[in-house]
């Protein structure tokens, strides 16, 4: 019997490892079960998805190190001719330049502290606080969350409910900082070997260095930060409970993981606001104009 198809939302290193060009410059030869039975990818601007997908596949990572990675790896080089105008951005219509060069938001803290406690301006308030929620086009990974993700596969938005994925999901997770576990234990789940995958295996990918201002959070930017990423958390923490090829321990240590970034968040699930309705981003994403809208696809929480 042939395995289903699993869909893929992936990290770099997931996708080469995968056997995807994007972000490595060759595909990459692994062997096992789960290179040869991925086949689709959804992951920012490449969606060749079916709808009838059996498995979906989602990398994770800690939400908070999830935007402080982001915020470092998207700004400008400055020193460059035209420092804006590159990939992604420039194409799909990201304004970088606002967000960086008009509102000062070099690192996560400036962010938090210029955009969300002190705000400079209401434009850049509105910025900060849309680029955190993923509803402004402002950094890539922020805009495609995993709020983003999950209401584009299962189209649900859950604005009522903590959960935005259906119990029936079959999802299996990898979480980016235990990658070789899990990739292991999602072959195990597909019938290969448990030690399919090896440290040595992983290429490394998007890396530079790092300094202390890049990295530092001070305690009042993690509370606002971790205050307006609730929802985000909150999908995060339904994949991680939905993940099929984990164990209790698995969840509990995830958990565990999020209690020191994020400990309100991680304990409750209510949130201030109401998850952002992203239906009609994900219909233009599809192709679908306003005017084709069916009565039947407009009234549905999408």
């Amino acid at each position: 019997m042939p395995f289903p198809v699993p869909c893929l939302r992936r990290r770099p290193t997931v996708g080469c490892l995968l056997g995807f060009s994007l972000h490595c410059g060759a595909k990459n030869e692994m062997t096992g079960i789960l290179p040869i039975v991925t086949t689709h990818a959804f992951h920012r601007g490449v969606n060749d998805c079916n709808d009838d997908t059996g498995y979906f596949l989602f990398v994770v990572r800690d939400p908070l190190a999830r935007v402080l990675s982001s915020i470092n790896y998207e700004r400008p080089n400055m020193t460059e001719a035209e420092p804006y105008a590159k990939g992604l951005k420039q194409r799909a219509g990201f304004k970088a330049e606002k967000f960086y060069g008009d509102c000062g938001f070099w690192t996560l803290e400036e962010l938090a502290q210029k955009g969300l406690i002190n705000p400079s301006s209401h434009r850049c308030r509105d910025r900060a606080f849309n680029t955190i929620t993923g509803e402004g086009k402002y950094l890539v990974h922020g805009y495609f969350n995993y709020q983003y993700y999950a209401q584009f596969a299962f189209g649900t938005e859950g604005n009522a409910d903590a959960s935005a994925i259906p119990e029936n999901a079959n999802i299996l997770v990898i979480r980016n900082t235990h990658m070789v576990e899990d990739w292991n234990s999602v072959e195990k789940f597909l019938g290969g070997k448990a030690d399919a995958l090896q440290p040595s295996d992983i290429p490394v990918n998007n890396a530079h260095a790092k300094n202390m201002t890049e990295l530092f959070l001070s305690d009042s930017s993690k509370f606002i930060l971790c205050q307006t990423l609730c929802n985000e958390i909150q999908v995060y923490k339904d994949i991680i409970k939905r993940a099929i090829n984990f164990n209790d321990n698995d969840r509990h240590a995830t958990i565990e993981e999020l209690l020191k970034s994020c400990p309100k968040e991680a304990m409750s699930s209510a949130c201030a606001e109401n998850r952002p309705r992203m239906r009609h981003r994900i219909y233009s994403r599809r192709g679908v104009s306003k005017m084709h809208y069916s009565k039947e696809s407009h009234d549905r929480a999408f």
